[in-house]
């Protein structure tokens, strides 16, 4: 009988374990269907499975050899092998002509191999090919990863390949990888025998945990949760059986320590369990104990957790995992939260509390698991035709957004891009946003934002020759450059490209906002079978003024582009039937507004959120507001409103009134009662229309229609504006809004619209009844017609206002707003969510966060005072929603890492950081510091040149190359001793044989063992992780007794010095590691400050001159040269600075670096005048009063101060001079900036020094040339 399955399984080989158990069920379950199953095995494969799963002999290896390590090199030869052994084993088999080869376990040493595999059954095209992608996406990426997937999208059109997961979650997360789609399959399980409890059973209730005892596995949660169960007194009720074989170094350690002190209802079992055994316990349990880590299991299966459900077991999983959202559906358990011994002690006190009920749910969800999930479904859908499930219209839909704001949502496009996200993510299964520019990607919910990537150097250099050509035009064209560069950019970038054409063959509908990108995106969707819906927001061509030709130009381009489209969505009627004049059918889309803003009545205390949350000073008792892009008529409607500020102010009354602009149309400013705030966030911006009496949009031109004039009437604000400004929108004048087209009559419109509260009123009423029509939910229906989206319901606006309400209440907390939060989530529905709001610890004095970016800038400062723990439970909190946000994952890894936490952890969050598009080149600076730590110098070094091709320029590329240079020295060091030890042993060896002719006879020989000699210990990383968090006691209270290697002595030895603790042992320390070879340059820099600090001159600068000549060529040297001079020449020596000092400096200089300079300046006035006397304290003091503008006078007295005590003079003479200039002290600041350039001439900062010397001298002969003001900006070229 031919055979119609073939399983590949290289890491099967032994009964014992699920990979076995795997093969076991699809092959038996394929037999029961009549077809014929072979396992393809390792060649050391267990004779037992042989006759069980009918396997056959077949690989060398398993799949993760050369996975680990080796480089591009030995994975592609591992590659070649699978792919070797593979072939092999199938051409001794019969295959039928409609058989199916399925791999089910493989990384990246196998990928390419299977890409490969179906080009070599071109003879045989109904063979089909299924490949099960059963790890993280990490396990999957790489150059060669990417090949083969490329290469297996380009065969998936003419052969049946099919890529599966057996996880939704999993295949969510795959499906960034490649264009295929990724399926999921029911998971093969074969249930275990049901056996009935013995007699006798034990009452009480039964854990367990089965499976390898690794660290992700929870081993370490379990046993400090059983630790806290007895001190509570609560193990009488419960008693353990844990499997503990195949234990990792550290977790072998913890089950140690555990075993030492084992209670008595514990049972370990160190060694692995057969398949009979194993159920055998499985059938004696109660509860199963699965609380495995979310970083590794978010997403990945579990054969102990399937296993137990098929039994009937229930189960304490760890929430916001496969398992949790399967516990939705089968079985029973109870969650706990993620690496917490407390909550998972919890749990299983709730198990025990709801053994029976647990019980019962656990055997009524049994049947409906093994309904699904078992190895006859699963052979039913490797073998079946038609294999997608019904689907929605459209699952996957792709937004091309041209600029690169949308996620920052602070102009009116972005803003309507962003609700067309938020409107197409109920009826799709993910919609992917590509905008233009680099960004990280960021996710909501199934909406994925990513950027496409900065511009490729031939671009680049493309853009560079058309801005100078573009010089040579007329002036009437210079200003829409960007309209021309922005049809030709997408041309011209191949990379960006290609990045766009994987967006587009992953999705099912194209929507393109703006035209010019269809020339291009169009085809390419086209030719993928995909429909391209386009929204233009103006016609782009009637901007053009003053240049006739450009102008015809410009049409003629928007005109062909939208041609391309299948469908064109304009906003206005008036650009509706200018497009169909042309021969275009455009379907109407008005403007949406946020539905938000239709419940912004339930916003409480809208100015006490700008001002207390925002630190924003409003202007006036009463203020207008404007809000706009960086779009030329709304340039122009900012200087209009400096003309209404100025006029406002003369008006008479007690009253003032102020005028405030957000948005990028005006730079941050604020000049009497006019405010221009910049970019604000959502939160700030919904607080500014609570808060505004009148919105004035006195926009001079335009076209489309306006979306900031529909947001204000929706937000129930009196709107007063041009006729412009109510382009395409049918209001009554006087009724719904107040129309005037005199820019001078604004003044007194608004001055008797405010007087009159009353009709403001109603007209604000009449506005937002008319806005109703214009909510996003009404208005975007045609995309839904267009499209074939399935239809939802929507969301009611009280509703969509809550996460907003809930943003400032956390924002109120951090700030220490208790009852500003408590007002806020009033109206909130959720009360548990409420108080778990309410309950957040307030934080450090003196943190705020930016509107910016809020949570971030607080997680920044924390981390710069050394607060590891709160950053890294924040993070984490953060990113537990499956964030991907390479900026926390780094602060995450950074943190962990200072700490002392997992190693492991700590490399994978920054591999995570990388992934998620954080600065490449700090990754591998972390990543070479970690490998440092762990002793891999080649690694480091290898991580260290990366980071120098990242940024081979200035003063960090050459640190990164010279930390390179090091550790390749340090592991040629190593190698060499390594060698050199080898042969003394083996020297060792020959003498130690007995002479030729006196050799004893076997029965009298004995061999007398070399005497035992101590192995020096080494620290450990985490012990490097407490002294970089500042716990030097901690530290060496730690060190162990015996013999220590010269790191170990060094890192004493700094932790004595640095914490003040003993400085004659810390000098003993030093000198230990130097005589035991640590590296001369740090031990002899540490020792030389050290014997400074202790009055040793000559020795001090006896030890810089030999740091400085241990390493000539770094940029240290010159710095040690200077300590070396300073410590000899210094006329007047300081006296020893004081205690008050010591015990401040850190903390100090920590709240200086959080930005906490109000702090400083609080805590430097406690401590006594002369407490610092070489300076610093008043240089640290002068920086924290100039900073914060707190006492600018005050900080140019301690300036002095510190010079005249001496302190670093370049330093404190660039300080001064940028204090002088802001002081409008033009003179004396040029010359503090020479000074400053004198005292260091071959620093990379002295050509600058000397640019804003001559800046500060020459810069108002410049305007006078130009004749320019300061006050003028430069204005972008972009919308």
């Amino acid at each position: 009988m031919p055979i119609g399955l073939v399983i590949a399984d290289p890491n099967c080989s032994s009964v014992l374990g699920h990979y076995f158990e795997y093969d076991a069920a699809v092959g038996n379950a394929a037999r029961a269907a009549g077809r014929r199953a072979v396992v393809l095995a390792r060649r050391d494969v267990d004779p037992e499975i042989a006759r069980q799963a009918g396997a056959v002999p077949t690989f060398r290896q398993d799949i993760w050899v050369g996975a680990g390590g080796g480089g591009a090199r030995a994975r592609l030869q591992a590659n070649f092998a699978f792919l070797a052994d593979l072939l092999r084993g199938i051409r001794r088999l019969r295959l039928a002509p409609d058989a199916v080869v399925f791999v089910h376990t493989f990384v990246q040493t196998q990928i390419l191999a299977l890409a490969l595999l179906p080009l070599l059954f071109v003879f045989r095209p109904r063979v089909r090919f299924v490949y099960l992608l059963r790890y993280q996406p990490d396990f999957y990426r790489g150059p060669l990863s990417r090949l083969s997937l490329r290469l297996l999208e380009r065969l998936a059109a003419w052969r049946g390949i099919r890529l599966t997961s057996d996880s939704e979650r999993l295949a969510s997360e795959l499906e960034e990888l490649t264009t295929l789609p990724v399926e999921v399959q029911p998971i093969p399980h074969t249930p275990p025998p049901r056996r009935d409890a013995p007699a006798g059973r034990d009452a009480r209730c039964h854990f367990v945990s089965l499976g390898n005892a690794r660290d992700e596995k929870g081993m370490f949660e379990i046993l400090l949760a059983i630790r806290m169960l007895a001190r509570e007194g609560g193990l009488a009720d419960c008693r353990f059986t844990l499997q503990c074989n195949d234990a990792q170094p550290d977790v072998a350690a913890a089950i140690a320590a555990f075993a030492a002190d084992l209670p008595e209802n514990c049972t370990l079992l160190y060694e692995k369990l057969s398949s009979e055994q194993y159920y055998d316990i499985l059938w004696d349990s109660d509860v199963v104990l699965l609380p495995y880590w979310r970083s590794i299991y978010a997403s990945r299966t579990s054969g102990v957790f399937m296993e137990s459900l098929s039994a009937g077991r229930p189960v304490i999983a760890t929430r916001d995992t496969w398992m949790a959202d399967e516990l939705r559906h089968y079985g029973a358990g109870v969650l706990c939260d993620d690496r917490d011994p407390a909550a998972l002690c919890a749990a299983m006190r709730a198990a025990i509390a709801g053994r029976a009920a647990l019980a019962r749910q656990a055997e009524a969800g049994r049947a409906a698991w093994l309904a699904v999930h078992n190895g006859a479904a699963l052979v039913a859908d490797l073998f079946a035709q038609d294999r997608r499930a019904p689907a929605l219209p459209v699952e996957r839909a792709a937004v091309v957004y041209p600029f690169a704001d949308l996620a920052e949502g602070h102009s009116g496009a972005s803003r309507r891009c962003s609700l067309l996200l938020d409107y197409l993510a109920p009826s799709c299964k993910a919609v992917h946003a590509s905008q233009g520019g680099s960004h990280p990607v960021e996710r909501r919910g199934n909406i994925t934002i990513e950027g496409l990537g900065q511009p490729s150097r031939a671009s680049r250099l493309l853009r560079g020759v058309l801005h100078v050509v573009w010089k040579a035009t007329p002036q009437s064209w210079r200003r829409h450059e960007w309209l021309v560069w922005e049809y030709l950019r997408l041309r011209l970038d191949g990379p960006m490209r290609r990045r766009l054409r994987r967006v587009i063959a992953r999705s099912d509908v194209v929507f393109l906002e703006y035209p010019f990108w269809a020339p291009v995106v169009a085809p390419l969707a086209h030719r993928l079978g995909r429909k391209v819906i386009l929204s233009t927001y103006d016609v782009l061509a009637e901007q053009v003024t003053g240049a006739g030709l450009l102008r015809r130009l410009a049409w003629g381009m928007e005109v062909r582009a939208l041609r391309r489209a299948d469908h064109v969505v304009t906003v206005s009627p008036v650009d509706q039937a200018l497009l169909a004049a042309h021969g275009i059918a455009a379907v109407l889309s008005p403007n949406p507004t946020d539905a938000r803003l239709f419940g912004l009545d339930a916003l409480p205390q809208p100015r006490a959120v700008v001002t207390e949350l925002y630190d924003v000073t409003l202007p006036g008792d009463d203020f207008v507001l404007f809000v706009g892009s960086r779009h030329e008529p709304n340039l122009i409607a900012v200087e209009r409103l400096r003309d209404l500020a100025a006029e406002l102010a003369r008006l008479p009354g007690q009253r003032r009134i102020g005028v405030v602009v957000a948005g990028r149309c005006a730079e941050p400013a604020c000049e009497g009662n006019f405010l221009a705030l910049g970019r604000v966030d959502d939160e700030l911006l919904l607080a500014l229309y609570g808060a505004a009496r009148v919105v004035v949009i006195p926009l001079p031109f335009g076209t489309g229609s306006s979306l900031k004039t529909v947001e204000a009437m929706a937000a129930g604000v009196t709107v007063l504006g041009t006729a412009v400004a109510f382009r395409g929108l049918a209001i009554t004048d006087g009724i719904d809004a107040i129309v005037e087209d005199a820019p001078d009559r604004f003044a007194a419109r608004l001055a008797g619209l405010l007087a009159d509260a009353d009709r403001a009123r109603k007209i604000a009423v009449a506005g937002r009844e008319f806005a109703t029509a214009y909510d996003y939910r009404h208005c975007y229906a045609p995309y839904r017609e267009l499209a074939k989206l399935a239809p939802v319901a929507a969301v009611p606006s009280e509703a969509a206002l809550e996460p907003v309400l809930i943003g400032l209440a956390h924002r109120a907390m951090r700030r220490g707003q208790a009852d500003l939060a408590n007002s806020l989530l009033a109206g909130i529905a959720d009360r548990d969510v409420a108080a778990s709001i309410l309950a957040l610890p307030v934080p450090i004095a003196g943190m705020s966060a930016a509107p910016a970016m809020p949570g971030k800038d607080v997680l920044w400062q924390s981390f710069h005072a050394r607060e590891y723990g709160r950053v890294i439970q924040v993070a984490e909190a953060l990113l537990a929603d499956r964030r991907r946000d390479g900026e926390l994952h780094f602060m995450l890894a950074q943190s962990l890492h200072n700490s002392g936490g997992d190693t492991a952890r700590v490399h994978a969050e920054y591999v995570a950081a990388a992934r998620d598009g954080f600065d490449l080149f700090w990754v591998r600076v972390g990543l070479a510091r970690l490998e440092t730590e762990l002793g891999h110098q080649r690694r480091a070094a290898w991580h260290n040149l990366r980071a120098f091709a990242v940024r081979p320029w200035g003063r960090a590329g050459r640190d990164v190359l010279g930390a390179a240079l090091r550790s390749v020295l340090r592991a040629v060091r190593a190698d060499i001793r390594a060698v050199f030890l080898a042969a003394g042993r083996a020297a060792v060896a020959r003498t130690a044989v007995a002479p030729i002719g006196r050799a004893a006879p076997d029965a009298a020989r004995v061999e007398v063992p070399p005497p035992a000699r101590a192995v020096p210990i080494a620290p450990t990383p985490r012990l490097w992780g407490m002294f970089h968090a500042g716990q030097f006691v901690d530290v060496v209270s730690l060190a162990p007794d015996g013999p220590l290697t010269g790191e170990f002595h060094f890192l004493l030895a700094q932790s004595l010095h640095n914490g003040g603790l003993d400085r004659q042992a810390a000098l003993r320390h030093y000198a230990a590691a130097m005589a035991a070879g640590y590296d001369r340059y740090w031990t002899l820099a540490g020792r030389a400050r050290l014997r400074r600090e202790l009055g040793q001159r000559w020795p001090a600068a006896r030890d810089y001159l030999l740091a400085a000549l241990a390493r000539p060529w770094s940029r240290e040297a010159p710095c040690l040269l200077r300590q070396a001079g300073s410590v000899l020449f210094q006329r007047r020596w300081p006296v020893p600075p004081s205690a008050e000092w010591l015990a401040a400096r850190e903390r100090l200089w920590a709240m200086f670096n959080a930005g906490d300079m109000r702090g400083v300046v609080a805590l430097a006035q406690t401590l006594p005048p002369d407490a610092c006397p070489n300076g610093e304290l008043d240089f640290v003091l002068a920086q924290s009063l100039h900073n914060a503008a707190i006492d600018l006078p005050g900080a140019l007295r301690h300036y002095d101060r510190a010079l005249a005590r001496g302190c670093t003079r370049r330093w404190a003479w660039a300080e001064r001079a940028r204090l002088r200039r802001d002081l409008g002290q033009r003179w004396p600041a040029a010359r503090d900036f020479v000074l400053a350039t004198l005292a260091r001439p071959w620093s990379r900062e002295a050509p600058r020094l000397l640019r804003q010397a001559a800046s500060v001298l020459l810069r108002p002969i410049w305007l006078l040339l130009r004749n320019r003001s300061p006050a003028v900006t430069d204005r972008s070229l972009g919308p």
